[in-house]
């Protein structure tokens, strides 16, 4: 999960690191530093919360509220956005997979793999809306859906490649804004 303050709130330290705020002009960092508490708290909610409905509901309410106020950011804000709360939530799922540690709780197992299933979706759906915005994220979208296609569990393969089949189908009727270089692959 997210690292936390004392208080409970995500780490100022955290966010600075995933979230690259001073690599973004002091008119971006202002607007991104107002939508961060909403966008990290729904992440939190969305990865932590005890009750699997509430976490659900977080990450569906974080990319709803994205897709709604995404046209008030910038590709830096939005650059800040991926890294610091999207790629996160996965991230930490992901990385659950990759252990070896056998399954002990089977409902968050389950909930786990949910996330990825619906987080996809809605990470894609939201890529695809502000896609001349954002088309310079695509390498690392793609990256992240390969790490999904790299696991074992047959569902977050499936979520991984229906994803990547939609977002190649869909951003390709989009037509390119401008040829994404450099992707990375690390799965």
């Amino acid at each position: 999960p997210i690292a936390m303050d004392a208080g409970g709130a995500p780490g100022v330290k955290y966010i600075k690191e995933k979230a690259a705020l001073d690599k973004i002009d002091d008119n971006d960092r202002d607007r991104l530093m107002d939508w961060l508490p909403i966008l990290t708290g729904l992440s939190l909610l969305a990865t932590s919360h005890t009750c699997s409905a509430v976490r659900t509901k977080g990450l569906v309410t974080l990319f709803d509220i994205l897709g709604v106020h995404g046209h008030l950011f910038t590709a830096a804000v939005w650059d800040s956005i991926f890294s610091g709360v999207i790629f996160p939530i996965f991230e930490n799922i992901l990385s659950d997979f990759e252990s070896c540690i056998p399954v002990v709780d089977e409902q968050e197992h389950e909930f786990d793999i949910s996330t990825v299933e619906v987080g996809l979706k809605k990470m894609v759906a939201l890529f695809l809306s502000y896609y001349d915005c954002l088309y310079f994220l695509l390498p690392e979208i793609m990256n992240m859906m390969g790490k999904c296609v790299a696991r074992s569990s047959v569902r977050v393969i499936d979520a991984g490649i229906n994803s990547l089949n939609t977002l190649l189908i869909d951003s390709g009727r989009s037509g390119p804004a401008s040829q994404p270089t450099g992707a990375r692959h690390d799965w």
